[in-house]
């Protein structure tokens, strides 16, 4: 699937992400411009983003390892597609912590200001999914026995149309609210004292709001004691988060003590 603009035509996927990544780093730099080098915030940005890829990658091939069989070429064949969120965000926090090693930041305050990227690039990977049919809605026997806003007509990455499960729609909501959240949060300078908890708080709900989508999802991939594949990752995900979070509250106790 394809978006021209103008006299350009743009893999509509690729666009959208690019515009999405495009923006995190502008409201990175906007957040951190009077504390931290615009250098450095780049280059958080783009390790951040080589290893968000590489890995998000990784993870597609091997949730989908028997699509690959015998086709090693296609592991590099990026044009028809295929990332998942898990690797995205876990390369992501260890490209901040390599530049936070390198260039002496505080990662807590790097992960701070690219909160507002994962539900950007969330919203423009369901916006995306929506155009070219991927990370479609589980078929439905008919509109009329649904709520309207919990199924629609939806095609899938075979073009076949049919009622489905809204999970385009759920994905942007969600994506919306956590954006909305983090905006609120930095207009109250919530928390002031723990910087860094903002962003895994955004990953917990997120990984808790796909959790629930995955529940509806349609699209293929391999199914482990009953659950699809990514969904157990997303409980490892939400786990680490948490634990994060717990680790972030308990220091934050220890020193309003003191």
């Amino acid at each position: 699937m394809f978006t021209a603009i103008g006299r350009f035509t743009f893999h509509t996927f690729t666009l959208y992400l690019s515009v999405a990544l495009l923006c995190s780093v502008a409201v990175a730099w906007l957040r951190l411009r009077r504390t931290v080098p615009a250098r450095a915030i780049a280059d958080a940005a783009l390790v951040a983003l080589v290893f968000g890829f590489v890995l998000a990658r990784a993870e597609y091939v091997l949730l989908n390892r028997d699509l690959f069989a015998g086709n090693l070429q296609g592991v590099f064949a990026m044009r028809p597609g295929g990332m998942d969120w898990h690797g995205a965000v876990i390369g992501g926090v260890l490209g901040v912590w390599i530049v936070e090693k390198l260039r002496k930041l505080p990662a807590p305050t790097l992960l701070e200001a690219f909160a507002p990227a994962v539900p950007l690039v969330a919203f423009a990977g369901w916006t995306a999914c929506r155009a070219v049919g991927c990370v479609y809605g589980t078929e439905v026997q008919t509109l009329a026995l649904y709520p309207v806003w919990m199924v629609t007509e939806g095609r899938d990455i075979f073009g076949i149309v049919a009622p489905r499960y809204d999970t385009h729609t759920f994905g942007q909501v969600l994506s919306w609210v956590l954006l909305v959240m983090v905006g609120v949060f930095w207009l109250r300078d919530v928390p002031r004292n723990r910087p860094g908890v903002q962003f895994w708080l955004v990953v917990a709900l997120f990984t808790t709001g796909m959790l629930a989508i995955g529940k509806v999802r349609g699209d293929h991939t391999p199914m482990v004691v009953g659950l699809r594949a990514d969904m157990w990752l997303d409980f490892v995900v939400l786990a680490f988060a948490i634990v994060i979070l717990w680790r972030n509250r308990k220091s934050a106790a220890k020193v309003g003590d003191c």
